[in-house]
């Protein structure tokens, strides 16, 4: 079979570990059957293992991922780089990529370009210099196909310092650009819908979704325990901490028959809701990172999956925010409770693999806690949100269109 060639450029690859990386690296073996795939990104350290089914993957010379937005003492004295990241502060279109990303790697991804002389070409966005390298594409290579992979909303993001001249030349600049692909794929529903209307084209959807690997986790063990364990693990934001305030106070009322146990990976964050915990009398614990084996062993053993979100329902955009950490606790068996506003797409797909609810208030988590968890044991649904699975819809999307 004579593959098609197709370019992905994705500023997040492995070996850095994060959902951008994993959503492209992971669904590479399905696609690599039928496209010779060309991975261009930027440098990074991490430990997730680099595919080895494409045909080449190109690294641009630009900061290293897990350096970037380290503020030193150096760059603070440089009074012109901060009077440059004011004036853009809040712009979701022009940031620091903008140079380190595209215009420095330009030349070398032009000459790339026209050796490889790709069919398509996918450009995932955040950061929206990613975009560049398509509109760059689209100009040069007469016939071929851009594809906007849209995991962030861009200028359609509330950010709250942005004036009206400013949230006016985000969304114009965003539209000229993007409006100029094929078409669009994002992660969620309602993304999609809103992207549909803004842009004025095509968008369907590919979610972040989970690698299969039920048939490795082992049975949880039949142990008697004094409380049931609700688990968080990952990255927390100012955004969460409502439905954080919430949770707090609706465990205070069960006193110890549950233990909050929570793995938070930033510092700040962990030390900001440890003195939080402090003003309740529940059981609960408070840890730093751990590796990937002892997380998923965490995840086997407990009794509830804690999803925190904002449960403000101020701005649409927030309906489609669909967290990666939801697809990674899919495959687990126990439920998943999710804090957040109840209109959130989150709902529909816990809903349809019946793994879980999504709770807005206090009394619907009290709610919860008191029903019989067994009954969301999960269906046959779940493999569709696998990776494996959205690789097929992806693929047969770039062969139809």
């Amino acid at each position: 079979m004579n593959r098609k060639k197709l370019v992905i450029v994705t500023y997040a690859f492995p070996p850095v570990n994060s959902i951008a990386s994993r959503r492209w690296s992971e669904m590479l073996p399905i696609l690599s059957k039928e496209f010779k795939i060309f991975i261009f990104t930027a440098n990074g350290e991490g430990i997730l293992p680099i595919p080895t089914n494409v045909e080449e993957i190109i690294r641009f010379n630009c900061s290293n991922i897990s350096q970037r937005n380290v503020r030193t003492e150096k760059s603070n004295k440089n009074f012109g780089k901060m009077f440059i990241a004011h004036l853009r502060s809040g712009l979701r279109t022009i940031d620091s990529t903008i140079f380190d990303f595209y215009i420095k790697n330009k030349e070398v991804f032009a000459q790339k370009l026209q050796s490889i002389n790709p069919d398509l070409i996918i450009t995932s966005i955040g950061p929206f210099s990613a975009a560049l390298f398509g509109l760059y594409a689209k100009n040069k290579i007469r016939g071929i196909k851009w594809i906007v992979d849209l995991r962030d909303s861009m200028s359609l993001y509330p950010y709250y310092d942005k004036n009206l001249i400013k949230r006016y030349l985000d969304k114009e600049i965003d539209k000229y650009i993007i409006r100029k692909s094929d078409f669009m794929i994002t992660v969620s529903e309602s993304l999609a819908n809103i992207f549909m209307e803004f842009y004025g084209k095509k968008c369907e959807i590919i979610y972040n979704g989970f690698k299969d690997f039920r048939h490795k986790i082992s049975p949880k063990p039949d142990v008697n325990k004094t409380h049931k364990v609700i688990y968080y693990g990952g990255k927390l934001y100012a955004h969460q901490l409502k439905s954080f305030d919430q949770l707090c106070n609706t465990l205070e009322e069960f006193k110890n028959s549950y233990k909050l146990k929570m793995r938070i990976f930033d510092t700040k964050y962990r030390q900001l809701i440890s003195d939080k915990l402090k003003n309740f009398s529940f059981t609960h614990e408070v840890l730093p990172p751990t590796d990937d084996e002892n997380y998923s062993k965490e995840l086997i053993e407990a009794d509830i999956l804690l999803l925190l979100e904002d449960i403000d329902k101020k701005f649409l955009i927030g309906r489609g925010t669909l967290t990666g950490k939801l697809f990674n606790y899919l495959p687990f068996s126990a439920p998943i409770l999710t804090i957040c506003r109840n209109d959130s797409d989150i709902k529909s797909i816990l809903t349809k693999v019946n793994r879980g609810v999504v709770c807005e208030n206090e009394d619907e988590i009290t709610a919860f806690l008191n029903s019989d968890l067994s009954i969301y044991e999960g269906n046959e649904q779940i493999l569709n949100y696998t990776r494996e699975n959205q690789a097929r819809i992806l693929t047969k999307l770039l062969n139809e269109n």
